[in-house]
């Protein structure tokens, strides 16, 4: 059981990154992604677990370049 949790626990982790990188910017992707990283950093502020915030972390710095990716091309993020 253990050697199946740890390997899900590592790609769940991973999986924004991974998301990140195959990101296409277009309006539509690129709608809410402020709205997105202010609920990532309020939950990221209320969490006690390490590994929640670990994965919040990864998420938040994902959502950052997304958002970084769509000004570059001159789509709005609000």
């Amino acid at each position: 059981m253990r050697t199946r949790v740890i390997p899900l626990l590592v790609l769940s982790m991973m999986a924004p990154s991974l998301m990140a990188a195959d990101f296409q910017p277009s309006q539509g992707a690129c709608k809410g992604v402020d709205k997105e990283i202010e609920r990532v950093t309020r939950e990221m502020e209320e969490t006690t677990s390490n590994i929640k915030g670990e994965w919040l972390k990864r998420q938040k710095r994902a959502l950052e370049t997304k958002k970084s990716s769509c000004s570059d091309n001159g789509y709005t993020v609000d």
